[in-house]
């Protein structure tokens, strides 16, 4: 199973970090891993457009984690649209395939 968790601060999404296989079908097949991947590099490099250097990254395999902290108001509010797209593209995705994503806050 795939476990989506989104850090919230002061009530904003702070980051988010994505781990384990969905083990939906075999690797090459699974469709719900290629929906996870898709969204989830797509998100990561418009924030990175967006804010360059002022975001973290961590990959470990299948593993990402990502954070972001000191942001302008402005990047503040860009860096939320893309995080709460992503936040409701997994909460679509969790109703169709509860047994092979979980999402949560933490």
């Amino acid at each position: 199973m795939t476990k989506v968790e989104f850090f919230d601060r002061d009530d904003r999404i702070s980051g988010f970090s994505v781990s384990g296989h969905s083990g939906y079908a075999e690797e090459g097949s699974d469709i719900v891993c290629a929906a996870i991947s898709s969204v989830l590099w797509c998100i990561l490099g418009g924030l990175e457009g967006l804010l360059g250097d002022k975001i973290k990254i961590t990959q470990n395999e299948a593993d990402v984690t990502f954070k972001i902290e000191n942001l302008s108001d402005d990047e503040r509010e860009k860096a939320e649209l893309l995080l709460s797209s992503m936040d409701n593209f997994f909460t679509e995705l969790c109703g169709q395939y509860s047994q092979f994503i979980s999402k949560s806050e933490v």
